[in-house]
This record gives C-alpha cells, structure tokens and sequence, in this order.
C-alpha cells in the first residue's frame, strides 16, 4: 500500500525551531559524566553518582512544581505553543512550548545523571518524530502498520515521521484524549511520574525485562524527542539519524550540523548499573523495590563464563551520617544467594535459608513476597538477564524499612545495600580498580546509597581532589 503525499505541513517549523530548548555548551553536557569518573574529599568514591552533584541537577531543572519530588512543569506557560490538530485533512501533531520543553529535558537529563551519563539537548529532527508517535495513536506498538495509517488519512510523510520514532522509543499509554480545548489552553501536562516509572522493569517471575531501561541508559547518547499528548507518550532516546528525513521531518545537513557540534557521551567505568552505583534518590524508585539491572565493563570487570556458579552476598547498612562509605561495617541485615550462568531463569538458582531453616527457593531465581521467607522475600538474583545480564534485587523487607524512614522521618537516614559477587572461576572480579573496588583480582562490590532528595541537602559540593580518569567513548 501506497500512502498519498501532502503538500500540507502537519506542524510549523519556524515554531518547532522556535521552542526548542537552547543548547548546552559541550563543557556543561559533560558535567554529570565528569561528576562520575571524578572522586570528592569524602573519600574513595570515584567512579560513582555523587549525592550533592544530583542534589545541584535535581534543584536547577527549570520551571519546576516544587510541590511533589517529580518537578513537573508549574503551568507558568501553555503546555504548547501550537496545539495538536485531530481532525482529518487538517492534522497537526503539537508543538510544546519552550518553557514546557526545557522543564522536560531538564528532568530527564537528571534522570541521566543518575548513571553517570552525559546530559542530552532537544533535537528537531527526534521532536517531530516523537511527536508524530504520539499524535497518531496508531496501534502496533513498534511497528505500526500503513493500513492504519490510510484508515485515519495520513500523508506518506506523516507515516514516515511515525515510524522512525516507534522503532527507535518508548512508548507510554493508550487511548489519545483528543479534546481541542485541553490543548489550545492547557498549562498543566503531569508526565514525569511516568517517565520515572519506565525505569520499573523486572517483576516476578519476569526478572530478565529492562529493554525499556537499556534504551534509556543508552551513554552515548546526545539527543532526544519527546511526544507528549494526553494518553500517549513517546521518548525517543535511541538512534541517531539526523539525515534520515528532510523538509517537513527536519533532518538533512542542518540537524547534522547540530547533531555533529555536540559531543558523543563517554561511557562510564566499572559498572553499568541501575540503581546507580553510588548514591541514588528513593523517591526515583517510584514507589517499587526495582531490580538493579547491571551490565559489566570487559576492561574493568571480567565476565562469569558459562556454567559457572556466583554466590551474591547482600548487605544492608543504616546510618546517620555521611561520608567514605567504603568503611562500613557492620550490616543490620544481610543474606547470600547465588545462581549459574546458562542455567537459565528457572533453574541454577538457591535463595537464603529462611526462619524455619531451609532455603527459600532452589531452581527459580527469584523468590516472591512472602511473610515466611528471608526479610519478606522479594529477591532475586540471576545471571541470564537480557539486556542487563546480572540483575538483583533486595529483599522486600528492605525495602519497606528504607520507605517507612523516608516518609515519615524530619531528617532520615542514609540506607545502603551492598552488593558482593565471589567466584572460584574467574568471573565478576576487578581487573581496574574504581568506586568500591580497589584492589586487582577481587570480588566485584556494587554498593547503592539512598537518600532524601529534598532532606539530605547541603549548600555546596566538596571540591574535586582528583581528575577524571582517562575513559575512551
């Protein structure tokens, strides 16, 4: 099937242009890259997230609704600057204002920062694809069809825009409110929530599905568009052809001139890990005990070879203070469990010894909530995840202790899991050091701390003592 071609623009370019945030210097867009790799006079902590860098990020995102921890945008502007269209023969997909933009990628640029990676800018080229994705409301997820495409009217180079970004993005929501007022007039469009929430992957017994999350976490990466109508949302975070398109989709040279001025983003070192490894703000768990989804450095960390057997020890410290977090201790709670990789999810796996003496589970790699297992149960560990291969997760129990202190505390505590993987057989151990890992030939530690975003605050970072390490992209 052949889709007719339109002479009939379906957004303007000028106001597209127009509302685009303003890009960042090359030096600010590697500020959170930077921030990793480098160590502060607390301590032993290069190669990880800092806590009062996010803290900076998280209180400069622009025109933000400071009254829930999600920044969404305070309504001191229309949500956009040209409103979506619906109506067949006169689509128009939505343009966001600029205001509304910036508020957007700031929050999503700190989501970034939250793995080390590098700050994006707005493209033109990625907007009007998102865009597009989410105006159509065309089903088939990834792949829509051209059949549906004919059945709503489209053009040829509406169909064009759509399909680029839904190969490329993820995708929210369902049905499209298409009611003309709510866009001609509105200033609120809550969606950082649910952009938070994609994160939120891995559930039981479906532990290996974070596609959404390696798409997001995707380092080098340095531009995004984001399509946002009520009901349908789409980030395009993935992909990189600014000369796919030209006209109406504005790619071609002068999107690849931009494209081309802003540096690639580096990869980090040690870990690729989410949770981050680090320090991480609970509120940006949004509400789940999510699985840390890990993906390993060859030139920091060897990889565990088939069939071999990993034990993971968890750990759980509470503490009032802050500091070299290297040097704790002593554990209010810990428990092993271990796994084999090529055993697949189902088998290979054996969870902690519970209260009445024996083992949670013994095959599965996961262990469901239950009252009788091991602090609540909720855990899993396995070496046979998908995108991220080695993925984990803490008990429930846990989790709710850490919950109950952020909600209810005036000044809460700081709460870190620790997570150590031993091998006989070569797997999972450092072979550069970086954060927690010191020493050549030991057992990999992944160590998360979570904090109060708007509680745990200080006025200035401490100054840098040591200078980023050499990665390479």
């Amino acid at each position: 099937m052949t889709l007719p071609s339109s002479t009939l623009a379906f957004y303007d370019k000028a106001t597209l242009l127009a509302n685009l945030p303003d890009m960042p210097s090359a030096s600010d867009s590697q500020e959170p890259y930077d921030s990793y790799v480098n160590a502060t006079s607390k301590g032993n902590d290069q190669g990880s997230t800092k806590r009062l860098d996010l803290i900076r990020w998280y209180n400069a995102i622009r025109h933000a609704d400071t009254s829930t921890p999600f920044r969404d945008f305070n309504g001191s502007a229309k949500v956009y600057a040209e409103a979506p269209n619906f109506t067949e023969g006169q689509y128009r997909i939505g343009i966001l204002s600029k205001a509304y933009a910036e508020n957007h990628l700031d929050y999503y640029n700190f989501l970034r920062a939250l793995f080390g990676g590098q700050r994006v800018y707005m493209s033109g080229y990625k907007q009007v694809g998102a865009q597009a994705s989410s105006f159509s409301e065309l089903n088939g997820g990834h792949d829509p069809k051209i059949e549906d495409a004919a059945k709503r009217g489209f053009s040829a180079e509406l169909f064009a825009a759509i399909w680029a970004a839904r190969r490329t993005s993820n995708l929210q929501g369902g049905r499209v409110d298409r009611d003309a007022d709510f866009y001609a007039n509105t200033t609120q469009l809550a969606r950082h929530g649910s952009l938070t929430s994609v994160w939120n992957e891995g559930e039981w017994p479906n532990i290996a599905g974070l596609g959404h999350r390696s798409v997001f976490m995707y380092a080098p990466g340095r531009d995004i568009g984001a399509g946002l109508v009520k009901g349908y949302h789409t980030w395009m975070s993935w992909g990189a052809e600014p000369k796919r398109n030209d006209g109406n989709l504005l790619g071609g040279d002068e999107q690849k001139r931009i494209y081309d001025s802003y540096p690639a983003g580096r990869m980090q070192n040690g870990v690729h890990v989410w949770p981050s490894h680090g320090y991480f703000p609970f509120f940006a768990l949004r509400g789940r005990n999510q699985s840390w989804g890990m993906k390993l450095y060859s030139g920091d960390v060897s990889a565990p070879s088939r069939d071999e057997a990993v034990t993971l020890r968890m750990e759980y410290f509470v503490h009032e203070q802050d500091g070299d977090l290297s040097t704790l201790s002593t554990p209010v709670a810990s428990l092993e469990v271990s796994d084999i990789r090529g055993s697949g999810q189902n088998a290979g796996g054996k969870g902690a010894i519970n209260s009445q003496g024996v083992f949670d589970y013994e095959g599965p790699d996961w262990v469901v909530p239950k009252a009788e297992a091991a602090f609540g149960g909720g855990y899993h560990f396995t070496l046979d995840g998908a995108s991220f291969p080695t993925q984990f997760r803490m008990p429930q129990g846990w989790y709710d202790q850490m919950a109950a202190d952020f909600s209810t505390a005036d000044r809460p505590k700081y709460h870190t899991v620790r997570y150590t993987f031993t091998s006989n057989s070569g797997g999972l151990q450092v072979k550069r050091p970086f954060y927690m890992n010191p020493t050549i030939g030991t057992p990999l530690v992944v160590q998360t701390t979570f904090f109060d975003q708007q509680k745990h605050t200080e006025a200035t970072p401490p100054p840098v003592t040591s200078p980023a390490s050499p990665e390479t992209p």
